[in-house]
């Protein structure tokens, strides 16, 4: 009976074509382990022309990023359901974005060090009937950072793709002592926020 109810639901919803504009392995892969089947099309938008500004709040500057990049995927997939995320950390009042070079990098992790920091990241849904935002924050705290290892890690290729310069995966796992939310809105995509969003909406992908 349940299942017959379920499958009623899902009948009933809307079924659009998933596509991720982001080239983020991490946000690809939260979805595929979610179970979902999705395109990647990376969005042809420059994020960089947002700009965050003294009348913005955190959540409505990373909303307006995310939204710029799935805006300008839409064209290319017309009639899809099209997901733009983006992410910030914010530590001592200040946004982190990727790091540009080692020794920005090294600044970056000079900063996080026996700190907390606050990763949001904001989801974009746009399709057709479909204008939607989320956020999502996470609050992270870092043991010291011996300045040795920041140097080391800034050497690799790992920050680069990363806002703040870290995940919660991979070598700056070892220097995060808590976190307070969960691990996939660090990662860039949280996939729960998300599923809830489109049971909300009425969505099927």
């Amino acid at each position: 009976m349940a299942d017959g109810l379920n499958a009623h639901l899902i009948s009933e919803m809307k079924k659009l074509h998933l596509v991720l504009a982001s080239t983020s392995p991490r946000r690809a892969q939260l979805l595929q382990d979610a179970g979902y089947t999705f395109e990647v099309v990376p969005s042809p938008a420059d994020e960089n022309d947002v700009v965050f500004t003294a009348t913005s709040s955190i959540e409505s500057f990373v909303c307006k990023k995310a939204a710029t990049k799935a805006e300008g995927a839409v064209p290319l997939r017309p009639g899809a359901l099209v997901v733009g995320c983006d992410t910030v950390v914010v530590c001592k009042g200040r946004i982190y974005e990727k790091p540009k070079s080692p020794a920005e990098c090294v600044q970056f992790l000079e900063d996080f060090s026996e700190s907390t920091c606050t990763v949001v990241t904001a989801v974009a849904m746009r399709g057709p009937g479909v204008c939607h935002d989320l956020t999502a924050s996470t609050e992270v705290d870092f043991r010291r950072i011996p300045k040795e290892d920041s140097v080391a890690y800034a050497a690799t290729s790992e920050p680069y793709d990363k806002s703040g310069g870290f995940a919660c995966l991979g070598h700056a796992a070892r220097w995060i002592s808590c976190m307070r939310g969960d691990a996939p809105t660090v990662l860039g995509l949280p996939i729960c926020a998300f599923a809830n969003a489109l049971e909300q909406l009425g969505l099927a992908v």
